[in-house]
C-alpha cells in the first residue's frame, strides 16, 4: 500500500479535483445528476432482485469515496453496509455525511475482512484505475459468498466514440486521465472469466458523446439527457456507463 498512499497523498497536497472535490454535489447537483440517478436506479434493483429472500444482506462498497453511491444502500432492507477507500479525505468525509454505514481506509487488495464475509460487493467506477484489475477481483472473489454477487459498474470507454474523442477530439483526455483501463463489454467479459467470475447480467447506460462538454450540456437537462439514454438502450455498445453482475465460475 506505500506506493498508492505516497500517490494518494501527492494528489491530495496537489488539490487535485478527483481527490479532494465535493462527489456528491458533483453528482446530485452536476451536469451528470440524472445519469447518477440512473445508475442508483439500476444498482437498487440488482441487490433487490440478486438478494430477495435473504433475512440480512451485507454489502462492501470498494473505493466508496464521499459515499455518494454508499447512501443510496441503506435503502436496501436488511442491508449491513461497509464502505472502503484507500483515500483518508474521503473516508472522513463519508463517515460524517452517512451515518449508519461502517467507513474504513484501507486498500481494496488488503482490505482485513475474512474470506466469503459479503453477499453483494460493489466495485463502482474504480476498477478503471487499478493497474491489476484482475488481481483486484481475484480478491474480491475470495470475500464473496458462495453464491453472493459481484456488481462492477465501469465507463465504456473502449468503445469506437471514445476512441475518436480521446485520439482525435480530445487527445488531452489521454495525457491527463487516472484511467489505466478503457473497457468494451467483450474485454470485461474476458476479464471477468480470467478472474473466476462468470457475467449473469449487464447493462449499458446513457450513450457516449464525441466531446465532453458537450456531453455533460446534453446530460444536464432532463428532457436531453432522456433522449441520449434511449440511444444508448438502441445502441448499447456506445452507452455511457457498463454494469456488470457477476458470480463465482469457480470455488
Amino acid at each position: 500500500m506505500a506506493k498508492t498512499k505516497t500517490i494518494v497523498t501527492k494528489k491530495i497536497l496537489d488539490s487535485n479535483e478527483w481527490y479532494v472535490g465535493d462527489q456528491t454535489a458533483y453528482l446530485e447537483k452536476g451536469h451528470y445528476k440524472h445519469h447518477h440517478e440512473k445508475r442508483v436506479e439500476y444498482l437498487l434493483s440488482i441487490i433487490n432482485r440478486f438478494c430477495k429472500g435473504l433475512s440480512k444482506i451485507k454489502i462492501l462498497d470498494i473505493g466508496c469515496g464521499d459515499g455518494a453511491m454508499t447512501k443510496h444502500l441503506l435503502k436496501i432492507n436488511n442491508a449491513i453496509i461497509t464502505g472502503i477507500d484507500y483515500n483518508p479525505i474521503r473516508v472522513k468525509r463519508a463517515k460524517k455525511l452517512v451515518k449508519n454505514v461502517d467507513f474504513f481506509h484501507r486498500d481494496a487488495f488488503n482490505p482485513g475482512f475474512q474470506k466469503e464475509s459479503f453477499d453483494v460487493i460493489l466495485l463502482h467506477h474504480m476498477l478503471e484505475h487499478i493497474p491489476d484489475d484482475v488481481g483486484l477481483l481475484q480478491s474480491m472473489n475470495k470475500l464473496l459468498k458462495k453464491e453472493g454477487i459481484l456488481i462492477v459498474g465501469v465507463p465504456n470507454e473502449g468503445n469506437l466514440i471514445c476512441k475518436f474523442r480521446n485520439n482525435i477530439v480530445q487527445p488531452k483526455i489521454l495525457k491527463n486521465t487516472d484511467h489505466v483501463h478503457f473497457y468494451t463489454k467483450k474485454s470485461f467479459y474476458q476479464l471477468a472469466k480470467t478472474a473466476g467470475f462468470k457475467v449473469v447480467e449487464d447493462k449499458g447506460i446513457g450513450f457516449i458523446v464525441p466531446h465532453t462538454k458537450v456531453h455533460a450540456a446534453l446530460s444536464h437537462f432532463k428532457i436531453t439527457y432522456n433522449c441520449l439514454y434511449m440511444l444508448g438502450k438502441i445502441f448499447q455498445g456506445n452507452s455511457d456507463s457498463l454494469f456488470f453482475v457477476l458470480k463465482k465460475s469457480r470455488y
